[in-house]
């Protein structure tokens, strides 16, 4: 279970490093595949939260990487019961500035590291 924690931990630092250093990149990535199939994107989130749930009970700081996935299940579920609302707030984020783009970067690479330090 711990394996889950550091995947999660190790994709949110890499992430948050990509869109702090190469902002655009990640604005066009996101332009290509967020803004389609929202129900599907709604289960994959709401899975991630599952397994931080059952990952966060071996994790040396439990509240943490448990708060993690409650959240994630409840983005996922949102997702899932009001797509077309998800959809706006995605364009809305997908089409923000560079700025906004590096201090989403900035908060999931420290969700990452505290990841990988509390998910021992």
């Amino acid at each position: 279970m711990k394996v889950i924690i550091w995947v999660i931990g190790l994709l949110c630092v890499i992430f948050g490093l990509i869109s702090i250093l190469k902002p655009q990149t990640v604005k066009a990535l996101f332009q290509k595949f967020l803004t389609k199939n929202f129900q599907f994107l709604g289960i994959i989130i709401f899975i991630i939260g599952i397994f931080l749930i059952a990952a966060s009970f071996k994790a040396k700081v439990f509240w943490y990487v448990f708060i993690l996935g409650i959240l994630t299940c409840f983005k996922g579920i949102f997702y899932l019961l009001k797509p077309r609302l998800a959809q706006n707030l995605v364009n809305k984020w997908v089409n923000m500035g560079e700025n906004g783009y590096k201090l989403c970067g900035l908060l999931s690479y420290t969700l990452g590291i505290f990841l990988l330090i509390w998910g021992r």
